[in-house]
């Protein structure tokens, strides 16, 4: 712990025992941290180890063949399952001095206040490490996935991306970026292979997923840096896509600023699980103190199974 003392105190500190005995009144304050994407959240698992996301590919009509020999024949299909067991186990500690502590409180309410803010600190501390790992996990719409895909014959590590959508310079203006979040957002809305997961393959595009996609609205997500979600009229986006301001607002989610891309995606390829969040301690008698342990584990996963894409918008930037 460190303590520092107001330029005017004539007080000098050099140990942190000194400085107790001469405390009359102890401030605490919170530092609350918020998971702002805590909406990928899809739920807990008491049993198993992988998580597995199945996607129901469409077949194609074919001609029909009246065919007494064989007329009840296999079909094969082109479903697709993608599978993570990616689980991160991540655990803070926290030391409560039962001595230091009673020097500074004045009574049982306000040790337990005091404990308990130690406590609430697991929770800011989990908050902020959720909000990074989703960061990272969505900027994987630029950085492209990488998976293992088992073969009979062996496996083979391929990386499906999505690509980028538009240019953007100095000279774009916010009327033009909002034209171009429109075009995209209903290119996904229409059943086409645009923004689909594909790799190259001799200079043309192979789809992980052989059929057309669409999205509906309702499930299609706009994550843009926050000073530039300040610079977009909102209002005048919602009429583009003929949406109240409040649902418009629900579809922009807005995050640092240190990641200068829009990313527009379908919400339902990516979030994480929790399988573990637990609060265990144990007590040194001897010394007078007793340790906390918040021990949390979870899966965050992406599967490139529908559109995704994003839009360099650094230019835009100041």
């Amino acid at each position: 712990m460190k303590i520092y003392t107001a330029d005017n105190s004539d007080i000098v500190v050099n140990d942190l025992g000194s400085a107790l005995k001469k405390v009359g009144h102890t401030i605490l304050q919170d530092i609350v941290l918020s998971n702002r994407l805590g909406f990928l959240f899809r739920g807990t698992l008491e049993y198993g180890e992988h998580i597995e996301h199945y996607v129901f590919v469409p077949n194609e009509f074919e001609n029909f063949v009246d065919d007494d020999a064989t007329p009840y024949p296999k079909k094969s299909n082109n479903d697709v399952s993608f599978w993570s067991s990616n689980w991160i186990m991540k655990q803070d500690t926290q030391t409560v001095e039962h001595r230091k502590i009673a020097k500074v409180v004045r009574n049982g309410d306000e040790l337990n206040d005091y404990v308990g803010r130690m406590l609430a600190k697991f929770s800011a501390t989990e908050n902020l490490y959720l909000y990074k790992e989703l960061k990272k996990l969505i900027a994987k719409i630029k950085d492209g996935v990488t998976m293992v895909q088992n073969f009979d014959d062996g496996d083979d590590n391929i990386t499906w991306v999505w690509g980028d959508t538009g240019s953007i310079t100095e000279d774009t203006t916010i009327d033009e970026l909002i034209m171009l979040i429109k075009n995209t957002v209903s290119a996904f809305t229409f059943a086409n292979y645009e923004h689909c997961p594909h790799v190259m393959d001799d200079d043309e595009p192979y789809y992980l997923i052989q059929s057309e996609i669409e999205v509906p609205l309702e499930n299609i997500l706009i994550c843009m840096p926050y000073q530039l979600v300040n610079k977009i009229d909102v209002e005048k986006l919602a009429q583009v896509f003929n949406l109240s301001k409040m649902d418009m607002f629900a579809k922009i989610i807005p995050i640092d600023n240190d990641d200068e891309n829009i990313y527009i995606f379908d919400k339902r390829m990516l979030g994480y699980y929790n399988r573990m969040r637990k609060i265990t301690n144990t007590t040194n008698e001897k010394k007078h103190y007793t340790n906390f342990f918040y021990t949390i584990e979870n899966n965050f996963y992406i599967a490139p199974s529908s559109k995704a894409t994003y839009i360099d918008v650094s230019a835009m930037l100041d």
